[in-house]
């Protein structure tokens, strides 16, 4: 029996024009393959699919469920339209949805006629689990993560984790073109590729979705895996760059020296985003073990050129320490990539003018450092979420009024959208990865 993955396309990311390999889904078919069933991978953003056309092409008969992974925003919408047409063939598949939206909102996901079933958190082992009942015709009540519709209403259990990612099996790399996903991306080199080489982040940031999916808990892979998955996948792909797409890549600054310094024969380039409080830490040599290894830019959370602002959301560094690290980047030969977020107080325009201001500090230090702005948006589970509702914030009731939520954009009724154009503008002079 096969199983269809679908990693929905992200039509709304006018800002940014780079797509990924899908590791949400490409972790969760290695497990499958390793386990015997037969996976087909499809991901709408590199792949222009023409449903009815595929499902012409594949046996639907010998399918025995769908996956679906998708964020909040637009990939809600292809999903959606995805499912329908899986139903409109064969009404009776499960369509199994996962990933960051589902885990947040599973009972909006399970209220809406084409999702069958809802995995929350780690999906690899969850996923495999309800597989192996589907084929055997088991109970499916008891597995972690699962929720599901019953009579009575839906079940909604705690999300499934995984203790050590390291107990996931290798990566199987011929379950997908990895050549569609080779970039040029001018901060790093012409043939990059990304890697997720850990999960979550140990800080609390009041607005960020990482502290309500995986509770202040960071996990990742020992550093001899990373460092064989990277020359793997490089080598796989003739690919001379690596963007670590970890939420936090330098939460373990032991672990990011001890993969720097096995790079540093195989003349990678890479970058990867960090918390200032962990670059802040840094010694000298630490900053030089990074130039030697390849390291050519670093995305880093600034949130705002107000200090009230750091407080508010609880981010734990200072005004002072932004620029303290743009020049630290710059006398390393490092990019900074800066990014803000606007629209927390009810005195934005001040917090704009702050922040604005601090982009312009941060590019006279070195003209090749990022900045980009979004607006503050709320989700649910994360420290902010009950303020946001106490300020008038309505959030969508339905899984498809979820598709038009774009941090980009304003989404609070307290922000005028009149800073619409004033971020656009800033963004699109001062990030080159800005599409506008």
């Amino acid at each position: 029996m096969q199983i269809i993955l679908y990693n929905p396309k992200t039509s709304h990311e006018r800002h940014y024009s780079f797509f990924w390999i899908p590791y949400s889904l490409f972790s969760l078919a290695s497990v499958l393959k390793h386990h015997g069933f037969s996976v087909l991978i499809l991901d709408g953003n590199v792949t222009e699919i023409d449903t009815e056309s595929l499902l012409n092409n594949v046996d639907i008969t010998e399918t025995l469920c769908v996956g679906i992974s998708c964020m909040t925003g637009h990939q809600i919408t292809d999903g959606l339209d995805f499912a329908k047409t899986i139903h409109r063939y064969k009404p009776s598949i499960p369509v199994v949805w996962g990933g960051t939206h589902p885990t947040l909102f599973p009972n909006q996901c399970l209220n809406n006629p084409e999702v069958q079933y809802v995995i929350r958190g780690y999906g690899e082992f969850a996923f495999l689990n309800l597989v192996v009942a589907l084929l055997k015709r088991q109970d499916i009540g008891f597995i972690e993560g699962l929720c599901l519709k019953m009579q009575s209403g839906n079940f909604i259990t705690k999300p499934a984790t995984i203790n050590n990612l390291n107990n996931i099996p290798d990566f199987k790399w011929d379950l997908i073109d990895l050549n569609k996903y080779v970039r040029d991306d001018s901060a790093i080199s012409n043939r990059t590729v990304n890697y997720i080489s850990s999960r979550g982040c140990p800080f609390s940031c009041g607005f960020c979705s990482e502290v309500a999916l995986h509770k202040k808990v960071w996990k990742s892979f020992s550093s001899e895996r990373t460092v064989r998955d990277v020359l793997t996948l490089t080598d796989l792909t003739n690919a001379s760059g690596v963007k670590f797409y970890d939420a936090n890549y330098f939460v373990d600054v032991k672990r990011v020296m001890q993969i720097s310094q096995m790079l540093v024969d195989n003349k990678l380039k890479w970058a990867a985003s960090a918390h200032p409080q962990r670059l802040l830490k840094l010694e000298k040599y630490n900053w030089k073990i990074l130039e030697k290894s390849g390291c050519t830019r670093l995305l880093i959370g600034a949130e705002s050129g107000m200090q009230e602002v750091l407080d508010f959301i609880h981010k734990q560094h200072n005004v002072q320490d932004t620029l303290v690290l743009a020049k630290k980047l710059r006398d390393s030969g490092i990019v900074g990539s800066f990014t803000f977020i606007v629209g927390f107080l009810d005195n934005v325009d001040i917090e704009v003018e702050k922040t604005l201001e601090m982009c312009k500090a941060v590019r006279e230090i070195w003209k090749r450092h990022e900045t980009k702005i979004h607006f503050y948006a709320p989700y649910p589970g994360t420290p902010l979420w009950n303020y946001a509702i106490s300020k008038g914030f309505q959030p969508p009731t339905q899984l498809e009024e979820w598709a038009n939520f774009n941090y980009y954009n304003v989404e609070t009724g307290w922000v005028d959208p009149k800073y619409q154009k004033v971020v656009d503008e800033s963004n699109k002079e001062n990030c080159p990865y800005v599409h506008l």
